[in-house]
């Protein structure tokens, strides 16, 4: 198994919790992604604090990612709206740009110390950020528990350009995969990260796992999707179960 979880992102006021609930106890590699942006908050994507309430205790297995000001927030080391969501065992995804904007990687690392039984997700969007982020790599004699950061590539930005070349995982942290997947694609994509990913750690060297992350794919309308959601979940499944 090279593949072991689905980032499935989007859910919003539209999704009630035993939608979540059932999707979260029909797929056991599932996680679903809650976007949190104080400005978007109650629109399509990106649902209510009252929402995230009635739901939470459906949320199982959650990534709470950090959009807007909450992530410029947490570049500079502020904790704006964690407290009142994670609990431990929960991801964290830092939408931003490491290439741009305000950055204290000191108060970062705080932030990092503070929630030692969480795991950090920067994405890697382009080949600046890239190098960003290794430069964070580099920083791990500051970095206590840097294990518990991870990387996600993103190619398409949020455009929903599908993947179509597969990056080595960032050596020694857990990294994911993020692009244009759909019901229709994820069997293609799946095939291409787990060969490319499975030819760079072939035997002797242990094999590495991954994760891939779908947003846009599993919406009809702008509306989050039951039906594409585990039409592309029931296809996916072969390549993790």
């Amino acid at each position: 198994m090279i593949i072991n979880r689905i980032t499935v992102t989007g859910a919003d006021n539209g999704v009630s919790g035993y939608v979540i609930e059932k999707l979260l106890h029909t797929y056991p590699f599932l996680e679903l992604g809650i976007l949190l942006s104080p400005v978007r908050e109650g629109t399509p994507r990106y649902p209510s604090e009252k929402w995230i309430r009635v739901v939470q205790n459906d949320l199982s297995r959650v990534s709470w990612h950090l959009c807007g000001k909450y992530s410029r927030d947490f570049l500079v080391g502020v904790d704006s709206v964690l407290p009142k969501y994670i609990k431990d065992g929960d991801r964290v995804q830092i939408n931003c740009n490491l290439a741009y904007g305000e950055k204290d990687y000191a108060k970062m690392v705080q932030l990092f110390k503070k929630y030692p039984n969480n795991q950090f997700i920067i994405p890697l969007l382009e080949d600046r950020n890239h190098a960003f982020g290794v430069s964070m790599i580099k920083l791990n004699a500051d970095i206590v528990g840097a294990e518990n950061m991870n990387f996600l590539y993103d190619e398409s930005k949020g455009k929903g350009i599908v993947i179509n070349k597969i990056l080595p995982p960032v050596p020694k942290f857990y990294t994911g995969y993020a692009g244009g997947l759909t019901p229709d694609n994820v069997v293609y994509v799946a095939e291409m990260v787990t060969n490319a990913v499975g030819d760079l750690f072939s035997p002797p060297l242990r094999k590495r796992e991954v994760w891939l992350d779908v947003e846009s794919g599993v919406r009809i309308d702008n509306e989050f999707s039951y039906t594409k959601t585990r039409l592309l979940l029931d296809r996916v499944a072969q390549f993790i179960l």
